[in-house]
């Protein structure tokens, strides 16, 4: 979309402001950790931190190469003493407290948990050149959505060591089921908490946000 999402103006602020004051609302957030890239750290300071009043203290930390170094540096960020980690993308500010209650709930019981919602179309798998070569079930498919909720120790853990084996996963998720044998047990997504990516998902956010002040 010609520049970074979370920058992008919802509702006349931008993106992660929305998304940061959703977590502040919540009983459930002790404290927050943003992680950053070091190229927009001004950037940051001026158009999301300037815009923000939150009684729950916010940290940022250093972004790293890939997304899970990332991951990693915002949780060595947290404070001593938290129990369970919510990794989120900041480009969905809709998601709702209902959501994180049960998100925490479940990796209280089982280490970690994942929103996800069933896919919807056909989904077919094609070759290099473009010849359909399979449909796939889409009653075992899911999109998955954030955020992701796990026990801090195991996702410390399991990150640390993917980084350090120089194992790269797409999600925490994954880096936690491969190194600790740990598979997140499955919340069922909302609609609405969409991933705000294409010029497409910035209206339909833009209504949602309407719909929310409603």
């Amino acid at each position: 979309m010609g520049q970074s999402k979370l920058y992008l103006p919802l509702d006349g602020r931008p993106v992660l402001v929305h998304s940061l004051e959703r977590f502040a609302r919540s009983p459930l957030v002790q404290e927050l950790v943003v992680v950053i890239n070091p190229a927009e750290k001004e950037r940051f300071e001026r158009e999301v931190l300037d815009l923000l009043a939150l009684e729950k203290q916010l940290k940022v930390a250093r972004g790293g190469r890939e997304r899970q170094d990332s991951a990693l540096a915002g949780v060595r960020a947290l404070s001593a003493g938290i129990e369970l980690v919510l990794v989120h993308d900041g480009a969905r500010p809709f998601f709702s407290d209902d959501l994180l209650a049960k998100l925490v709930a479940a990796a209280g019981e089982c280490g970690a948990a994942l929103p996800a919602i069933p896919v919807k179309e056909t989904i077919r798998s094609f070759d290099h050149e473009g010849v359909s070569s399979g449909e796939l079930d889409r009653g075992r498919l899911f999109q998955v959505q954030t955020p992701q909720c796990f026990s801090y120790q195991l996702l410390r853990r399991s990150l640390e060591e993917a980084c350090a084996q120089g194992r790269y996963f797409t999600d925490d998720a994954g880096a936690v089921a491969a190194i600790s044998g740990v598979r997140a047990k499955l919340v069922p997504g909302e609609e609405w908490n969409i991933k705000i990516t294409t010029p497409f998902d910035l209206e339909l956010a833009s209504v949602l946000a309407g719909l929310n002040k409603a």
